[in-house]
């Protein structure tokens, strides 16, 4: 009770620099995730021609790659964080790498004619993604402190779910429009 009466009011907390930055990354990641989710099978099916014996190879492997990436990013901030690295600063650049990294990879996955080297770099940016899931939590928790930490995930949530709302549509309206699979990599990179 004495920890939630200490707790700043929702709207202290979103007059704070560090929730934007944090919610604005969530959301990006996010969107990048519910488009990757929601479209990839279909872009191996419609754009690369996948049988279905293929697409559950090719479409899943992604997946396996950000399961075993964020254990191994995650495991990797905490061994630097265990040897003197800075809590914040350590979280703080596993996040960027993780968005900026899939960013570039997810962007040059779709520009890859080639199935194999662009199968591989839609791996590496899963992979990428999850340094960054492995982290953001735990570094907005350490930015807004033990006693904030629940209204301020709580917001940051909020806002970033709201790509899984966005993400699925506005891809699938890019796609409609241009009949290319290139608008909605490079919105989803964008967004990144």
């Amino acid at each position: 009770r004495a920890a939630s009466k200490q707790a700043n009011s929702y709207a202290e907390i979103a007059s704070k620099r560090g929730l934007w930055g944090t919610a604005f990354g969530l959301f990006g990641g996010n969107y990048a995730w519910y488009f990757l989710m929601s479209w990839l099978p279909y872009y191996f099916e419609t754009a690369r021609h996948y049988t279905h014996d293929r697409l559950a190879l090719f479409a899943s492997m992604p997946f396996w790659a950000i399961a075993a990436s964020s254990t191994c990013f995650g495991l990797l901030a905490d061994y630097f964080i265990h040897h003197g690295g800075e809590p914040g600063r350590v979280r703080q650049k596993f996040v960027c790498f993780g968005l900026i990294g899939c960013c570039i990879l997810m962007f040059a996955a779709i520009k890859v004619e080639a199935a194999l080297p662009s199968n591989i770099l839609l791996v590496l940016a899963f992979v990428s993604l999850g340094a960054w899931s492995s982290n953001h939590w735990a570094f907005s928790q350490f930015i807004a402190g033990p006693v904030n930490a629940g209204k301020w995930t709580g917001l940051q949530n909020c806002i970033g779910n709201f790509a899984g709302v966005l993400g699925p549509w506005l891809s699938g309206y890019a796609l409609q429009v241009t009949h290319s699979f290139f608008a909605p990599f490079a919105i989803g990179s964008g967004f990144l």
